[in-house]
């Protein structure tokens, strides 16, 4: 008997051909009585490729690929997309299981369940959807938690696929550098600019350009952007998520300077501006901001063509103190 169509499901009763699907692909699950279930994903994904031969009922016609892909598309919101990154992925040699949502298990070529474990858990979005940072960094910490490598799959409106990595800071971030953040005292002479930030007068200019590459040197003086001038006062009165970010990359150890240059807030050197050019950008955002795919992927392709990885400061308040704490994701385009 031919696979049939039951339930939104791909019953499969004829054991040489589930024997053929489940050995070469590891296609299906088990039924309830002996036979092959497949869902409507994998149906299509064979049907296309000639692997399958489907009918709408036990007895009923056979159905094209075309049929069964309306009949996906009408009865579940969002199949289109998913199918298309399944079956790119697929293509690619790669064993996918959908794990529920829009999201697959992945597992490298080779491989397959029950012998390796799985290497990508992938969600699939829209290059409109909406999420926040917070959305984003908690995908990442969830995966990493279970050891598999969060992907996101972008499907943009001529139906194509990027592929995108999130990691976390223990992922990217060098070992850490922690050190003495940079202070000023009270009395110190500092000539406020309407603009925004400040210059500084003080003998102190020699000691935080040359240890931390903080201002720029003016003559006899040193001009501070706005972010050094609250990083170094403490002025606690306009503090922002960039001024948090800052001080937390500084304490780090990182050289930090302006990204204006590349449309970010910081450009970050973990060594002397002067002999080095820097490895990230750093955009600060707050977790609850909203974002689209379209717009992260302009920064994203501008880091990846002057080499430099796209990160992005967020900071979380948390506890029964309400601890504020700096947390940093790194997006970068990957080729599967």
């Amino acid at each position: 008997m031919d696979p049939y169509l039951k339930g939104g499901q791909i019953i499969i009763e004829d054991q040489k051909t589930a024997s053929t699907l489940r050995n070469k692909g590891s296609f299906g699950t088990a039924g309830n009585n002996k036979e092959m279930v497949l869902d409507l994903m994998e149906g299509a994904y064979l049907l296309e490729n000639g692997r399958l031969i489907l009918r709408s009922s036990a007895k009923g016609r056979k159905m094209t690929f075309g049929t069964l892909l309306s009949l996906a598309v009408e009865e579940k919101k969002g199949f289109l997309p998913r199918f298309l990154v399944y079956r790119d992925l697929r293509n690619r040699g790669l064993i996918v299981h959908h794990a529920g949502g829009e999201d697959f298990t992945v597992y490298p070529r080779g491989g397959r369940p029950g012998g390796s474990g799985a290497e990508f858990w992938l969600r699939v979005f829209r290059e409109d959807d909406q999420f926040t940072y917070r959305s984003l960094l908690i995908e990442a910490r969830r995966r990493g938690d279970i050891r598999l490598r969060p992907l996101s799959a972008v499907v943009d409106s001529d139906w194509d696929i990027t592929y995108y990595e999130l990691k976390t800071e223990m992922d990217f971030m060098p070992p850490n550098l922690r050190r003495e953040a940079p202070a000023i005292s009270g009395d110190v002479a500092l000539t406020g600019m309407e603009e925004g930030g400040s210059i500084l007068w003080d003998g102190e200019k020699k000691r935080l350009h040359e240890l931390y590459m903080i201002g720029t040197p003016l003559g006899d003086s040193l001009l501070l952007s706005r972010e050094e001038e609250r990083a170094l006062t403490g002025n606690s009165e306009d503090v922002r998520n960039s001024t948090l970010v800052y001080r937390d990359l500084v304490g780090r150890g990182f050289y930090v300077r302006t990204g204006f240059k590349y449309g970010s807030d910081f450009r970050v050197y973990t060594e002397d501006p002067e002999k080095r050019h820097s490895s990230m950008l750093v955009h600060c955002a707050s977790p609850d901001d909203t974002t689209t795919w379209m717009d992260l992927a302009r920064s994203i392709r501008l880091c990846h063509s002057v080499n430099k990885r796209m990160v992005y400061g967020t900071v979380l308040t948390g506890g029964r103190k309400k601890t504020e704490t700096v947390e940093y994701l790194n997006l970068e385009w990957v080729r599967l």
